[in-house]
């Protein structure tokens, strides 16, 4: 039985639904109780890991100010991941490796505008 084909867009909805559905915490909300932030840092780490999208694309598909609000998910999830965090997220991975694959480029925001030289 062959992986499902998803765009990225897709992708992040499943990853988002996954961290979801394992610690049974909405990722997306504003709330800053330990476990939400640690499920959203989870959800934003995937997002990055298993997708390759860009972190501008990422932070605002999670309602985030910048980039660098992904950045220091990834970072501050990695400091504080326990064995039992780290399951979960082996979890998701196998999960979505075993169903998934990502076709077609990441989305990519930071678009450069060449200037001529005058």
């Amino acid at each position: 039985m062959g992986r499902t084909e998803i765009t990225c867009a897709t992708a992040l909805r499943v990853i988002h639904r996954e961290v979801a559905r394992v610690t049974e915490i909405e990722p997306a909300t504003r709330r800053r109780l330990r476990a939400v932030v640690y499920a959203r840092w989870l959800a934003m780490m995937l997002s990055r890991e298993l997708t390759g999208a860009s972190t501008p694309w990422i932070a605002r598909e999670y309602g985030c100010l910048d980039h660098t609000s992904v950045l220091y998910a990834v970072a501050r999830y990695r400091d504080v991941e326990t064995p039992e965090m780290a399951r979960t997220a082996e979890a998701i991975r196998a999960m979505f490796h075993a169903t998934y694959r990502v076709v077609g480029s990441p989305p990519y925001t930071a678009t450069r505008t060449v200037h001529a030289a005058h």
